[in-house]
């Protein structure tokens, strides 16, 4: 049964590592198949599909001037994000020494 499991996996990668570079349009990687079921990537599954979708939105709708424009905002958003994972971190190290508070619910 493991050998069966073993056999169908090298199949896949095979297959999507001869679709990944014999067709240009083909928009899975094999790594993608590798790393897709581990739990941080199955948590942060919706994230990086909805940054992929308006990504994808922005180049089609405003071409690449509206996705440089849009740069600093999400780039922003993304320091917010860890400057508040930092305050949390440092509160939690000066008045709640060992005990701490759960930041990422994944």
């Amino acid at each position: 049964e493991k050998a069966l499991f073993l056999g169908i996996g090298m199949a896949a990668m095979a297959l999507m590592t001869f679709l990944r570079y014999r067709f240009l349009w083909w928009p899975l990687h094999p790594v993608g198949f590798t790393t897709g079921f581990i739990w941080p990537m199955r948590a942060a599954a919706f994230s990086l599909f909805l940054a992929w979708c308006i990504k994808l939105t922005l180049l089609k709708l405003g071409g690449i001037r509206a996705y440089k424009a849009a740069r600093p905002f999400f780039l922003g958003t993304l320091l917010g994000y860890v400057m508040g994972i930092t305050v949390s971190f440092v509160i939690d190290a000066i008045w709640f020494p060992g005990q701490g508070h759960g930041l990422h619910h994944w």
